[in-house]
Order: structure tokens, then sequence, then C-alpha cells
């Protein structure tokens, strides 16, 4: 899961080059389900998510977030972010990845939407933990600098990586200590 917010005028430029692609990729969508041109406008995505991560630490990106959340499903997104269009969101979504670009200021509309649903019960009980990382981390993101910064725009960005871990697996793999760590303290001795 990715979350950034890019500040000022580059916020903007980020929303236009993802509203392009997204007309580019629905556009191919309905005239060739697998063309090439397709793989062309997917690989833009990619491009541009490799940009952000690669410029994560130098303004106009002005907070960045990247973590692992091997449970959440697509509704994530769903549940914040309002489905109807408007023009401050830009949605994409493809067989692996996820992403919402939406315009800031919005006068506070998303802020009071994750707020009212941290604290709906299914967020509260342990079950909802991955969603509770999701909305507080888009909480910060919302909120970082912006006395400073007030224009601009969040990315959300979500890619599958693999099939949900079940709660023992998690515990079983944490019973080891996987080779990757042992040949790292192997390396310093």
């Amino acid at each position: 899961m990715t979350i950034a917010k890019i500040g000022g005028a580059a916020g903007f430029a980020a929303l236009s080059a993802l509203y392009g692609l997204h007309c580019s990729l629905e556009a191919e969508r309905v005239r060739s389900p697998r063309g090439a041109k397709r793989a062309r406008n997917e690989e833009g995505l990619s491009r541009f998510m490799a940009s952000l991560r690669a410029n994560s630490s130098i303004p106009p990106v002005i907070f960045f977030a990247e973590y692992i959340d091997s449970w959440s499903m697509g509704d994530v997104f769903d549940r914040c972010f309002p489905r109807r269009r408007i023009p401050n969101i830009v949605r994409l979504s493809r067989d692996e990845l996820e992403l919402v670009g939406y315009r800031l200021p919005d006068a506070g509309a998303l802020q009071r939407n994750a707020s009212r649903i941290l604290r709906t019960k299914a967020v509260r009980e342990p079950a909802g933990q991955e969603k509770r990382w999701f909305l507080s981390t888009l909480l910060h993101a919302v909120d970082a600098w912006d006395d400073l910064v007030p224009d601009g725009a969040l990315v959300v960005f979500r890619e599958i990586l693999g099939g949900l871990l079940e709660d023992t697996e998690i515990a079983k793999a944490s019973e080891t200590v996987p080779q990757w760590i042992t040949a790292c303290s192997r390396a310093q001795a």
C-alpha cells in the first residue's frame, strides 16, 4: 500500500497525468481488451509509481508512506473515497492494482469520512486492524503540511503481490528466522 501527498501545482499535474492514463486505459479496454497499447498504458502507470517512489523524499512530495498489507481487500478504497464521479477524483483499477488520485482541499470531506469509518464497530474490533492502519495513515497524509500547502493531491496505490495470508501462517513464520536475516548476520562477522 502506498499513500502519498503531492503539494500544490505538482499535485494537480499528477492528477492530470493520472487522468490521462485513466482515459487511455479505458479507451483501450473498450477497443481491445488484451491489446499491446493497453500494456503500454499500464506501463505508464508503473512508471508513474516508480517515479513517485524514487522522488518520495523530495518536495513537492510532502507525505509518503508505503507498507505491506497482506490481509485487506479492495473494499478499503470503496468505503473511504466517494464512488460517484466528481471532478476531484481519478480511479484506476486493473487486475492486480488499484489507484486513487484525490484532489485537496475538499472542505474536509475525506477527513470526515475516514474519521467516521474509524469509529465504526467493524474497524474498532481486532479483525479491523488493517483498515485502521490504512485510515490512520490516510488521515496523516491529508493533514501533512496542510497549513503551509493546502492545495495538492493524494495518491493511494494498492498492488496485489500475492494471496491473502492466514493468521496461522503469520504465527508460524514468526517462529523461525529466515535465511535472509541469518545471511546478514554472517556477513557482518
